[in-house]
């Protein structure tokens, strides 16, 4: 049998703890919810029931809603609402990066590690 060496990897491969942290931090950025959501910006009363609901534009992509109803003492009370970016989702990219940050710094260190290995 000839002495063939080990073919040369195309792409880097990862384990398999690598990829249930990669799935792992996927389930949590789609547990975060929706892209856009709608965000309060201000509200005077508690409604006990919703009466009336309004819907505005201040420009194509900027939406409001406001919601009328009576609250416990029979005021009216509304509450404004714009539609905005889900604040909960910046950090499962974050964790992404610095995951395949660490796992780029750790395979280049084993590979300089490796190649001082085989010069010594």
């Amino acid at each position: 049998m000839p002495n063939n060496p080990a073919p040369r990897r195309r792409w880097y491969q990862f384990r398999l703890s690598t990829w249930f942290v990669l799935v792992a931090i996927l389930a949590w950025w789609m547990v975060c919810g929706p892209l856009y959501s709608w965000i309060e910006i201000s509200r005077t009363g508690t409604p006990v029931v919703i009466t009336s609901t309004a819907e505005g534009y201040i420009s194509p992509t900027h939406r409001t809603l406001t919601k009328h109803g009576p609250d416990a003492n029979g005021q009216i009370a509304l509450i404004k609402y714009r539609r905005g970016f889900n604040r909960r989702l910046i950090w499962p990219p974050l964790a992404l990066a610095t995951f395949v940050g660490w796992k780029a710094a750790w395979g280049m260190f084993e590979r300089r590690r490796a190649i001082r290995s085989e010069t010594h």
